[in-house]
Protein backbone atom coordinates (compact mmCIF):
# COMPACT_ATOMS: atom_id res chain seq x y z
CA UNK A 1 0.00 0.00 0.00
CA UNK A 2 2.95 2.26 0.46
CA UNK A 3 4.71 2.09 -2.25
CA UNK A 4 1.21 2.18 -4.52
CA UNK A 5 1.11 5.45 -2.64
CA UNK A 6 4.76 6.70 -3.18
CA UNK A 7 4.58 5.66 -7.02
CA UNK A 8 1.25 7.02 -7.67
CA UNK A 9 2.32 10.46 -6.27
CA UNK A 10 6.10 10.06 -7.54
CA UNK A 11 3.85 10.13 -11.21
CA UNK A 12 1.82 12.90 -10.16
CA UNK A 13 4.74 14.70 -9.24
CA UNK A 14 6.02 14.65 -13.55
CA UNK A 15 3.40 14.02 -15.55
CA UNK A 16 5.01 14.46 -18.44
CA UNK A 17 8.04 11.95 -18.12
CA UNK A 18 6.51 10.22 -20.57
CA UNK A 19 5.56 12.97 -23.32
CA UNK A 20 6.58 12.73 -26.85
CA UNK A 21 6.73 15.51 -28.99
CA UNK A 22 3.19 14.96 -30.40
CA UNK A 23 1.83 15.22 -27.25
CA UNK A 24 4.02 18.28 -26.10
CA UNK A 25 2.27 19.93 -29.54
CA UNK A 26 -0.94 18.54 -28.04
CA UNK A 27 -0.27 20.20 -24.84
CA UNK A 28 0.54 23.69 -26.45
CA UNK A 29 -2.51 23.56 -28.85
CA UNK A 30 -4.88 23.36 -26.19
CA UNK A 31 -3.25 26.02 -23.82
CA UNK A 32 -3.81 28.42 -26.96
CA UNK A 33 -6.94 27.38 -27.05
CA UNK A 34 -8.15 28.24 -23.98
CA UNK A 35 -5.72 31.15 -24.35
CA UNK A 36 -7.63 32.26 -27.39
CA UNK A 37 -11.36 31.68 -25.66
CA UNK A 38 -10.39 34.37 -23.19
CA UNK A 39 -9.30 36.81 -25.57
CA UNK A 40 -12.34 36.39 -27.36
CA UNK A 41 -14.75 35.71 -24.40
CA UNK A 42 -13.28 39.43 -23.13
CA UNK A 43 -13.02 40.52 -26.65
CA UNK A 44 -16.82 40.45 -27.00
CA UNK A 45 -16.93 42.81 -23.64
CA UNK A 46 -15.01 44.70 -25.16
CA UNK A 47 -16.96 45.47 -28.23
CA UNK A 48 -20.30 45.99 -26.32
CA UNK A 49 -18.43 48.73 -24.73
CA UNK A 50 -16.11 49.68 -27.58
CA UNK A 51 -18.02 53.44 -27.78
CA UNK A 52 -17.16 53.79 -24.40
CA UNK A 53 -13.19 52.56 -24.97
CA UNK A 54 -13.10 54.80 -28.07
CA UNK A 55 -14.12 57.63 -25.91
CA UNK A 56 -11.47 56.81 -23.49
CA UNK A 57 -8.98 56.49 -26.15
CA UNK A 58 -9.73 59.93 -27.74
CA UNK A 59 -9.84 61.92 -24.03
CA UNK A 60 -6.01 62.82 -24.48
CA UNK A 61 -6.72 64.70 -28.07
CA UNK A 62 -9.14 67.17 -25.95
CA UNK A 63 -5.70 69.45 -24.18
CA UNK A 64 -3.50 69.30 -27.57
CA UNK A 65 -1.80 72.98 -28.67
CA UNK A 66 -3.22 71.82 -31.97
CA UNK A 67 -6.47 70.05 -32.04
CA UNK A 68 -7.22 68.21 -34.90
CA UNK A 69 -10.86 65.98 -36.05
CA UNK A 70 -11.30 63.01 -36.42
CA UNK A 71 -13.17 61.34 -39.23
CA UNK A 72 -14.14 57.79 -40.31
CA UNK A 73 -12.98 57.94 -44.41
CA UNK A 74 -14.85 54.96 -45.68
CA UNK A 75 -18.25 52.94 -44.88
CA UNK A 76 -16.87 49.75 -42.77
CA UNK A 77 -14.52 51.98 -41.15
CA UNK A 78 -16.72 52.48 -37.62
CA UNK A 79 -17.10 48.16 -37.25
CA UNK A 80 -13.50 47.78 -38.04
CA UNK A 81 -12.61 50.19 -35.55
CA UNK A 82 -15.19 48.77 -33.32
CA UNK A 83 -13.59 45.15 -34.19
CA UNK A 84 -10.26 46.41 -33.47
CA UNK A 85 -10.93 47.89 -29.76
CA UNK A 86 -12.26 44.33 -29.05
CA UNK A 87 -10.08 42.91 -30.23
CA UNK A 88 -7.34 44.80 -28.27
CA UNK A 89 -9.67 44.95 -25.17
CA UNK A 90 -9.48 41.33 -25.70
CA UNK A 91 -5.85 40.97 -25.59
CA UNK A 92 -5.38 43.25 -22.56
CA UNK A 93 -8.25 42.04 -20.50
CA UNK A 94 -7.48 38.24 -20.79
CA UNK A 95 -3.55 38.81 -19.93
CA UNK A 96 -4.09 36.79 -16.64
CA UNK A 97 -5.25 33.88 -18.59
CA UNK A 98 -2.38 33.54 -21.51
CA UNK A 99 0.10 34.09 -18.61
CA UNK A 100 -1.07 31.20 -16.77
CA UNK A 101 -1.54 28.91 -20.05
CA UNK A 102 1.90 30.17 -20.82
CA UNK A 103 3.33 29.10 -17.19
CA UNK A 104 1.37 26.18 -16.94
CA UNK A 105 3.08 24.53 -20.54
CA UNK A 106 6.45 25.56 -19.29
CA UNK A 107 5.99 24.51 -15.46
CA UNK A 108 6.24 21.00 -16.91
CA UNK A 109 10.01 21.62 -17.29
CA UNK A 110 10.56 22.82 -13.95
CA UNK A 111 12.01 22.06 -10.81
CA UNK A 112 9.68 21.56 -7.72
CA UNK A 113 10.93 24.48 -6.10
CA UNK A 114 10.41 27.02 -9.29
CA UNK A 115 6.81 26.16 -10.12
CA UNK A 116 5.93 27.73 -6.90
CA UNK A 117 6.03 31.10 -8.66
CA UNK A 118 2.97 30.98 -10.63
CA UNK A 119 0.57 32.61 -9.04
CA UNK A 120 3.31 35.70 -8.24
CA UNK A 121 4.59 35.55 -11.96
CA UNK A 122 1.03 35.79 -13.12
CA UNK A 123 0.22 38.64 -10.98
CA UNK A 124 3.63 40.44 -12.03
CA UNK A 125 3.25 39.85 -15.27
CA UNK A 126 -0.25 41.46 -15.42
CA UNK A 127 0.45 44.24 -13.35
CA UNK A 128 3.81 45.57 -15.32
CA UNK A 129 1.76 45.19 -18.52
CA UNK A 130 -1.23 47.28 -17.56
CA UNK A 131 1.42 49.77 -15.23
CA UNK A 132 3.36 49.98 -18.80
CA UNK A 133 -0.13 51.13 -20.50
CA UNK A 134 -0.78 53.29 -18.57
CA UNK A 135 2.26 54.89 -18.99
CA UNK A 136 2.05 55.03 -22.23
CA UNK A 137 -1.51 56.70 -21.97
CA UNK A 138 -1.04 58.80 -19.54
CA UNK A 139 2.73 60.01 -20.45
CA UNK A 140 4.01 58.90 -24.04
CA UNK A 141 0.53 59.56 -25.86
CA UNK A 142 -0.01 63.16 -25.19
CA UNK A 143 3.58 64.09 -25.16
CA UNK A 144 3.60 62.09 -28.93
CA UNK A 145 0.26 63.70 -30.15
CA UNK A 146 1.25 67.55 -29.60
CA UNK A 147 4.63 66.89 -31.07
CA UNK A 148 3.29 65.26 -34.17
CA UNK A 149 0.02 67.38 -34.23
CA UNK A 150 2.69 70.37 -34.21
CA UNK A 151 4.73 69.40 -37.34
CA UNK A 152 2.34 70.82 -39.47
CA UNK A 153 2.23 73.86 -41.40
CA UNK A 154 -0.24 76.69 -40.33
CA UNK A 155 -2.16 76.50 -42.98
CA UNK A 156 -2.87 73.17 -43.07
CA UNK A 157 -6.08 71.51 -41.24
CA UNK A 158 -5.30 68.18 -39.45
CA UNK A 159 -8.04 65.83 -39.76
CA UNK A 160 -7.16 62.05 -39.31
CA UNK A 161 -9.09 59.06 -39.46
CA UNK A 162 -10.44 57.44 -36.77
CA UNK A 163 -8.95 53.79 -37.29
CA UNK A 164 -5.31 55.60 -37.72
CA UNK A 165 -5.75 56.82 -34.76
CA UNK A 166 -6.82 54.08 -33.12
CA UNK A 167 -4.09 51.95 -34.50
CA UNK A 168 -1.78 54.43 -33.20
CA UNK A 169 -2.94 54.71 -29.85
CA UNK A 170 -3.43 50.91 -29.68
CA UNK A 171 0.34 50.43 -30.25
CA UNK A 172 1.73 52.85 -28.24
CA UNK A 173 -0.09 51.45 -25.55
CA UNK A 174 0.58 47.69 -26.27
CA UNK A 175 4.48 48.80 -27.27
CA UNK A 176 5.34 50.61 -23.94
CA UNK A 177 3.01 47.62 -21.84
CA UNK A 178 6.03 45.43 -23.44
CA UNK A 179 8.46 47.27 -22.67
CA UNK A 180 7.40 47.12 -18.89
CA UNK A 181 7.71 43.19 -18.98
CA UNK A 182 11.42 43.24 -19.52
CA UNK A 183 11.93 43.03 -15.77
CA UNK A 184 9.75 39.95 -15.83
CA UNK A 185 11.55 38.60 -18.51
CA UNK A 186 15.09 39.35 -17.26
CA UNK A 187 14.33 38.05 -13.73
CA UNK A 188 13.00 35.08 -15.22
CA UNK A 189 15.96 34.14 -17.49
CA UNK A 190 18.50 34.61 -14.33
CA UNK A 191 16.39 32.09 -12.01
CA UNK A 192 16.45 29.70 -15.21
CA UNK A 193 20.49 30.40 -15.68
CA UNK A 194 20.52 32.59 -19.27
Amino acid sequence: MTDETHTQSGTEETPDEGMTFLDHLEELRWRLIKSIIGIVAVGIVGYIFSDQLIEFLIYPTRDLRSPFDLQILKVPDMLMVKIKIGLFSGLIGALPVIAYQMWKFIAPGLLPHEKQYVPTTVIVITLCFLIGGAFGYLAILPVALDFLTGLGLTDIQNNFALDAYVSFVTRIIFVTGLIFELPVLSFFLTKIGI
